[in-house]
């Protein structure tokens, strides 16, 4: 009767020892396989996004919709799209400048890719903005080392504005808005464009879903992100400093030019220096040729701005 008793509590013993055996040993094998994993996926990070110091320079989105593609964004493409290409440093190969327009539509043929963002009504653009910042929020944010918005009748001056963003005394540390300032001295203006760091996108794009979907952000584009900037900026720090839109530090002020695209100052586009008076300044301080963007370049203005101002 002991002998068999014996017999069963090593049999039981052995069983328990070979079960335990067999749960560490699976416990050992998933660790491996999940460290593995780690490793495999920072691989891929690294491959699929710059670290900052390899990053390229500007992302400029341009909004457009598909009605305007074969006028207005062929005349990107043929102009300062086309000169963006060939912007290029030390650090690697590629251009520091990628210029996409903002559709659903494939823009292959006017040379410049797009960010898929379906059409909106005029109305309801600030939809369309908020889509395209969060897809390149998304996708792009580790790619590049500030972000532009301008509108698809407005010119670049990619060299002049490349030259500000390369400001060595910029903190990158610090979000950064720079436009136009709009009356409410928050915002921007949409039309000739307005530029963020990387700093600034990455407050606000974790809330755009956010901004979207509530009633309180609805309006002007250009007004209703600098409002959801706000709103994000405070739900992650506390100092009340929300970025607020600001000239170029080392400009004078008049590099976002907005001048209405039947305005008579375009009999004029080739005086660089000579002054004038433009929508809600009244004081005659703005050029072309003082100019880094200009809006609104119509009725062929694109292609004559850039044969004058193309190399500036």
């Amino acid at each position: 009767m002991v002998n068999s008793l014996k017999r069963v509590f090593s049999a039981k013993s052995f069983l328990f020892i070979c079960t335990t055996l067999s749960v560490l040993l699976l416990f050992i094998f998933t660790l491996i396989q999940l460290s593995t994993q780690r490793v495999d996926f920072k691989k891929i990070i690294e491959v699929e996004g710059h670290q900052r110091g390899e990053s390229r320079t500007l992302l400029s989105l341009v909004l457009t919709s598909k009605e305007y593609l074969d006028v207005r964004a062929r005349a990107v493409g043929d102009t300062w799209g086309l000169k963006a290409k060939a912007i290029k440093d030390r650090r690697n190969s590629d251009s520091q400048v990628e210029v996409r327009f903002i559709t659903d539509e494939d823009t292959s043929e006017y040379g410049l890719k797009n960010v898929p963002v379906e059409d909106t009504e005029y109305s309801t653009l600030y939809k369309k903005t908020f889509k395209a910042f969060y897809y390149v929020y998304q996708h792009y944010l580790n790619d590049f080392e500030w972000f532009m918005k301008v509108d698809d009748d407005t010119y670049v001056k990619l060299h002049r504005l490349m030259k500000h963003l390369n400001n060595p005394q910029l903190d990158h540390n610090e979000p950064l808005l720079f436009g136009r300032t709009g009356r409410d001295g928050v915002s921007c203006w949409g039309g000739p464009g307005y530029v963020m760091n990387r700093k600034t996108l990455s407050i606000v794009g974790p809330y755009i879903p956010y901004c979207l979907s509530n009633a309180a952000f609805q309006g002007p584009e250009d007004v209703q992100f600098a409002h959801c900037l706000e709103y994000a900026y405070n739900q992650t720090y506390s100092d009340g400093n929300h970025p607020r839109c600001q000239g170029f530090p080392d400009g004078h002020g008049q590099e976002f030019l907005h001048v209405l695209s039947n305005s008579p100052q375009w009999e004029r586009v080739g005086y660089a220096d000579e002054l004038f008076k433009v929508e809600e300044d009244h004081r005659w301080i703005w050029s072309f040729g003082k100019s880094v963007t200009i809006h609104s370049a119509l009725h062929g203005n694109m292609y004559k701005v850039d044969t004058l101002y193309g190399s500036s």
